[in-house]
């Protein structure tokens, strides 16, 4: 499949979104400013320490020194399986879950007005 197939779909339906495609073609990513607010930026980072903390409590939020292993060679602190195929905590312990309502806000403020339908499907995968 050819790299830019999505492009012909790109609707663009809000000025907010008017340099999306330009920046997609240009540089593969566009930055979308103000998608969520401040408190909602809060509330998706909560969540995430929330997970992260009841999976692997010896990691605190403020605590950085936690953050990593103490010693070189140890395991690393935060949540994963110990498996080389599915290491990291995105790939196991349902934390492609995490971030459910906040995909959900993203599909509707970016996704819907920049293809032009809420027909859209998510995955973690």
């Amino acid at each position: 499949p050819r790299r830019d197939a999505l492009v012909p779909y790109l609707k663009q339906s809000r000025p907010c979104m008017a340099h999306v495609k330009q920046k997609l073609l240009e540089d593969g990513y566009c930055i979308v400013p103000s998608v969520l607010s401040k408190e909602e930026c809060d509330a998706e980072m909560d969540r995430l320490w929330e997970y992260i903390t009841t999976r692997s409590p010896a990691v605190r939020r403020d605590d950085a020194s936690t953050w990593y292993p103490a010693e070189d060679g140890d395991d690393d602190p935060w949540p994963h399986t110990g498996w080389k195929s599915f290491s990291d905590m995105f790939q196991s312990h349902g934390a492609g879950w995490v971030f459910s309502e906040l995909r959900v806000k993203l599909a509707d403020r970016v996704f819907t007005p920049l293809f032009g339908t809420s027909e859209l499907h998510c995955s973690k995968e």
